[in-house]
């Protein structure tokens, strides 16, 4: 797990230290503990320290500015020494500020020597900077360096301090947003090990390239399908947190360790297609149906002259705007089983208009959807339409 202010709370150092305001704050990651020893601190940081301030420099007319720099620039959390000549308690309307912004702010008593509590706080960030290394070095001899001996996975993960169950899988998520790609992949990280931890699941995580890998199971085949359907959840879980999307790939359950490249292959392959389909934001390798053979064609092309070849005069007559409710009629249709009432029903129209555009279809198409080959064709080339479509979209 990352340093958090959660995580500082747990340590015995930590325990003088009170909590004034900001509670739902404290996952907030600490990158380093940070003295502030001038009026101004917003040039000093890059976000994610813990600020102490002594009131040796900041008297406590200059807290509500120093309070907003600390906002601002995503630090993880303030600590005042107080109880001193300077600052005798934080007020008020700091501690309201706080508790808006959700960002954590701890009264620490005079008496503690500063320099021991920094000190304490940076021996735990190097101990978990070093768990966490050790952690990324063992995925990555699992999922790339083509290990065949299950027991020298084994002895890995034993000497790494990864302790798996029987049954375990590889997840990736990825964020949607490209803009503020290294924020969110930060906030990423840890929002899933805090959800993980909500949820009881083990969880070891690294990051390769902008995609996050997960690595969890469970004693059982059973209970494992349920940590996935867990995972399902995460989605909205980060968009409630960060107020983003994010996309989510499930590779197989594996029972031995030297499977996993295998499950982590399987997620990639998904997490391509995931993301190149229109209102779908999470998906497992065994349900990608017709889409792992559009996937397998890497001519883009081809896939084009298909669709376009069955749908040619419908695409006209949207081009044109003569009109453009056409294809979302047969794709309707289609998935109504060929049932004029039932199609209705999903669009929400009169069942007369649906015969409307039905004839009107089969006579642009020319042909006969009683046929069900033909049916089977002009789905398949409407869902290759409409992949294509968002791929080049979201590229």
């Amino acid at each position: 797990m990352a340093v958090t202010c959660n995580t500082l709370l747990e340590q015995k150092f930590f325990k003088s230290i009170k909590l004034m305001a900001g509670a739902s704050g404290l996952n907030r990651v600490i990158s380093w503990p940070y003295v502030g020893q001038t009026a101004s601190v917003a040039d000093w940081v890059h976000g994610g320290e813990l600020l102490f301030i002594t009131g040796v420099v900041h008297e406590t007319t200059m807290l509500p500015n120093l309070l907003e720099e600390c906002i601002s620039k995503k630090l993880a959390g303030l600590v005042v020494l107080t109880g001193n000549e300077y600052i005798k308690e934080i007020p008020e309307n700091i501690l309201q500020r706080a508790e808006e912004a959700n960002f954590p702010v701890f009264s620490m008593p005079w008496h503690l020597k500063l320099i021991d509590v920094t000190r304490c706080i940076i021996d735990v960030i190097m101990e978990e900077r070093q768990h966490s290394k050790n952690i990324t070095s063992f995925l990555n001899y699992l999922l790339f360096a083509n290990e065949e001996s299950e027991a020298i996975l084994i002895n890995r993960a034993s000497m790494n301090g990864v302790n798996l169950p029987k049954h375990n899988f590889i997840t990736l998520i990825a964020c949607d947003d490209k803009e503020h790609k290294l924020y969110l992949e930060e906030n990423l990280c840890q929002e899933v090990k805090n959800y993980c931890k909500l949820q009881k699941i083990p969880c070891f995580t690294t990051l390769y390239g902008n995609v996050l890998i997960l690595l969890t199971g469970a004693p059982t085949a059973r209970r494992a399908r349920k940590v996935m359907d867990s995972l399902e959840k995460f989605g909205s879980y980060f968009k409630e947190v960060v107020q983003e999307n994010v996309f989510i790939a499930f590779g197989s359950i594996c029972l031995e360790l030297k499977s996993l490249c295998i499950s982590y292959q399987e997620a990639k392959y998904t997490l391509d297609i995931v993301q190149h389909l229109p209102g779908k934001n999470c998906m497992h390798y065994d349900n990608l149906g017709i889409y792992s053979l559009l996937a397998l064609i890497n001519d883009d092309s081809k896939l084009e002259y298909y669709y376009r070849s069955k749908l040619e005069p419908l695409l006209d007559e949207e081009q044109t705007g003569a009109d453009d409710e056409l294809l979302y009629t047969l794709k309707s249709f289609l998935l109504a089983q060929n049932k004029v009432v039932n199609a209705s029903k999903r669009m929400s129209i009169h069942r007369n208009t649906v015969l409307y555009r039905m004839n009107k279809i089969q006579q642009l198409l020319e042909v006969d959807l009683s046929n069900a080959n033909t049916c089977l064709e002009l789905l398949m080339a409407i869902l290759i339409k409409e992949f294509l479509d968002h791929k080049q979209k979201y590229n």
